[in-house]
């Protein structure tokens, strides 16, 4: 069974009447809890409760699988008793001193120890560092930034950047727009069928060779962020990696720049010869590095850490992000002086061991808080049901919105929607799992216009089915839905 961290746990610790129907299939289950660094701090002490609930009340077990082990069940006052299933976990580490796979980079925006750093880079100038980088050595870059925000301000920088030099562009977002509208019933018949659109990825890369056989092109971009819908982000990410593995003439020696928010961190298997990556815990530093020449493909992949400002933000993206329930920075700087040499160069081998263990010995010591004095942990053994069952490991306060961006998608919507009216349950349910590959993440900030969803619903045959269910954008003739920026739903005006 596949399943994510908030619904394992929240169900565990304040289960609603339906969560708690599934905790029988914990018994005497293995349950592998992948990258557990990415779980939120404040949920750390309570997830050793809920270990050790699993442990002994449902005799499961329970495998912490990362490269970057947090080391919050050591530091838990339950006794839990975790065993080290690698037994000599250095030899694996050894590779990595005489076979260098990735050199990191500190840039002087990038705070080491408690020296000052020099000011963040603006979007623009980050851009044309990284145009010139990318255009002077070739190959793939990936830079990635920390909020969708950041992220799209700095792909629309990269763009006027490439244009200022008199530079071709193709984005990988406007051929993708066109794809959909003219395929729209065929990715629409692989939602339905298997839930996946990544087969299509080889004829999205003919329609990039189409375009390179008509025009010249000196630079293909793309932008990657949780704004845009999970089908579009499947299908970018296939072809972003089929042009980073062809051996295509037309594409092999064209330089690819990809801007991305932190989703590519992790589950995605795409290999860039330099990653930048703005500032951040270190554990995010080391999963932004496996980026970067992933299978030995080149010499020596090179990660630059440098820290962005963002017009559109009071704060700086890495602290809007993480210094949020705890500081997370400091102890990453801290890191950073333990293994960073003067010319401010770290080897990956000192960044994954050394480093990785100064930061979460830094985070620990400084995080005063008694186990009991935790405010989930006392809601636990007070069971507090009511307080449990309102906290969340997604601290996120954002709508999932209908983007309805083709005809083919437009048809499922109504036949939905005729289906619920009529009470067909299980074909319902059948058009909902490929509608739900068409929602957009819109923060609550963001002032969507959605409010003629029950018009819209009714302009195509809703038979008075209520619009309380989910929100609908119609972005078939308007540009509403960005693909391009990978900013998703525009702010209306």
């Amino acid at each position: 069974m596949l399943t994510t961290f908030d619904q394992l746990f929240e169900s565990l610790a304040g289960p609603a009447n339906t969560q708690s129907v599934k905790l029988p299939a914990l018994q005497d289950a293995v349950i592998i809890v992948d990258e557990p660094q990415v779980l939120p701090r404040e949920w750390w002490r309570l997830v050793t409760q809920l270990i050790e609930m699993l442990t002994d009340d449902y005799d499961a077990t329970v495998i912490l699988m990362t490269a970057t082990q947090p080391r919050f069940v050591d530091q838990s006052s339950v006794p839990l008793d975790p065993d080290e299933l690698v037994s000599d976990p250095d030899q694996y580490f050894e590779f990595l001193e005489t076979n260098e796979r990735v050199a990191f980079e500190i840039d002087s925006s990038v705070p080491v120890g408690k020296d000052a750093a020099e000011s963040p880079l603006a979007p623009d100038v980050a851009a044309e560092q990284l145009v010139e980088q990318t255009r002077t050595k070739g190959g793939a870059t990936l830079a990635i930034a920390n909020t969708v925000q950041s992220a799209t301000e700095l792909g629309a920088a990269v763009t006027e950047s490439a244009h200022a030099r008199s530079l071709s562009v193709l984005n990988l977002g406007s051929v993708l727009e066109e794809f959909i509208r003219t395929n729209g019933d065929r990715i629409v018949s692989h939602l339905g069928d298997s839930g996946s659109v990544e087969v299509l990825a080889d004829d999205l890369l003919k329609e990039v060779r189409n375009q390179l056989a008509v025009k010249d092109v000196d630079l293909i971009t793309a932008s990657l962020t949780a704004a845009l819908r999970p089908s579009d982000r499947a299908l970018l990410i296939e072809l972003i990696s089929s042009l980073l593995e062809t051996d295509d003439v037309a594409t092999e020696d064209l330089p690819v720049l990809v801007t991305s928010t932190q989703l590519v961190e992790a589950g995605v298997d795409l290999s860039f010869d330099q990653v930048y990556r703005d500032f951040a815990p270190l554990p995010s530093l080391v999963q932004a590095a496996g980026r970067c020449n992933r299978s030995f493909e080149a010499e020596q992949g090179r990660v630059v850490l440098w820290r962005l400002s963002s017009p559109s933000h009071d704060q700086l993206p890495c602290q809007l992000i993480y210094t949020r329930g705890g500081d997370r920075l400091s102890p990453t700087s801290a890191a950073l002086e333990t293994v960073t040499s003067d010319e401010r160069m770290v080897p990956e081998i000192a960044m994954v061991t050394d480093g990785v263990e100064r930061y979460y010995d830094v985070l620990h010591e400084g995080d005063h808080r008694g186990h009991y004095r935790d405010h989930l942990v006392e809601a636990y053994i007070r069971a507090q049901g009511a307080t449990l069952r309102e906290a969340s490991l997604i601290d996120d306060h954002s709508e999932d919105v209908l983007v309805v961006t083709s005809e083919a998608e437009w048809a499922v919507l109504r036949r939905y929607l005729s289906e619920k009216a009529d009470g067909s349950y299980r074909e319902g349910q059948t058009s909902l799992s490929t509608l739900q590959q068409l929602f957009a993440s819109v923060p609550e900030d963001r002032a969507i216009a959605v409010d003629e969803s029950d018009e819209i619903l009714r302009g195509i045959g809703g038979k008075g089915v209520s619009i309380e269910e989910f929100a609908v954008v119609d972005a078939r003739e308007t540009a509403l839905y960005d693909l391009r920026s990978g900013s998703g739903l525009r702010v209306s005006e």
